[in-house]
């Protein structure tokens, strides 16, 4: 997987990812636990695909969220 894309949002920065062709979306959900690991995360979301694209997302809570004014 390769990292395309970063969004950095108040409380969660995501992180969208294209794969390749045939890897199947268990095999990345499968995975969620040595994300978390690898991130430092506490928890992460993965959206698998992202609707209307071929990419994966995977948001993970941002350590210091900060308000939306």
């Amino acid at each position: 997987a390769e990292v395309q894309d970063v969004t950095e949002g108040p409380s969660v920065t995501r992180f969208e990812l294209s794969v390749e062709k045939g890897v199947k979306v268990s095999r990345i959900t499968a995975l969620q636990d040595d994300i978390k690991m690898a991130l430092a995360a506490k928890d992460i979301r993965i959206e698998a695909p992202i609707p209307g694209t071929s990419r994966v997302g995977i948001e993970v809570p941002n350590q210091n969220p900060t308000t939306v004014n």
